[in-house]
């Protein structure tokens, strides 16, 4: 449970997924990646690519190697995950925790992973386009659909305001980077004909 707990929360993919991945799914150049040619993406008919980042690449090179052939995450008895055994393990985990006092902030199912993962890629400021990508979409349309919710995060929003930097010319805030110069007074004007008037020699 604990290789697939890894690998769900460091991909973002469907569980199922997952638990179907093997050695012939694994690719390591030019990216490492799981590339599943049977299973193509709804908007585009491609083959689904999964791409690992360090944690996921370590743990599957490790697995390659147990299992060169059948699925490469096994249950505690040797046998592929299904969904059913995915659902009980997790039940099981979260009884184990709770009688440990840890108090879950969600339901504690596996799917949580890739929501998680989703949420967590956007409020990094990752293009939505990206996400999707990491996900198996290729449009934006499901994230809009579920996640738009992130938008009301006022917190979130405004800590990207500090990638958006001054261009030459433009001004600063009040109080940043050094005080500014005094503005030279303006000259007198003679109030009848307009004028200036002259400074007085010194």
């Amino acid at each position: 449970l604990r290789d697939l707990l890894i690998a769900c929360r460091n991909c973002g993919t469907r569980p199922h997924m997952v638990a179907a991945v093997t050695a012939k799914h694994f690719h390591e150049a030019p990216v490492p990646s799981w590339v599943f040619e049977e299973h193509k993406t709804m908007e585009s008919g491609e083959p689904l690519v999964v791409l690992l980042n360090p944690t996921l690449l370590a743990l599957t090179k490790k697995l390659v190697a147990l299992r060169p052939d059948g699925p490469l995450f096994l249950n505690n008895k040797g046998n592929p995950w299904t969904d059913t055994a995915i659902g009980k393990a997790m039940a099981s985990l979260r009884q184990k925790l709770k009688k440990k006092g840890i108090k879950l902030s969600s339901t504690g199912i596996m799917y949580g992973f890739r929501h998680t993962f989703a949420t967590e890629m956007l409020k990094k400021g990752v293009p939505e386009a990206h996400v999707a990508g990491m996900l198996g979409h290729k449009s934006t349309a499901m994230l809009s659909k579920h996640y738009s919710h992130l938008s009301s995060e006022i917190g979130t929003l405004a800590g990207h305001l500090k990638h958006i930097m001054a261009l030459p010319g433009e001004a600063e805030p009040e109080g940043a980077g050094s005080p500014p110069s005094a503005a030279p007074a303006a000259p007198a004007v003679d109030e009848t004909t307009g004028k200036p008037l002259e400074c007085p020699a010194a």
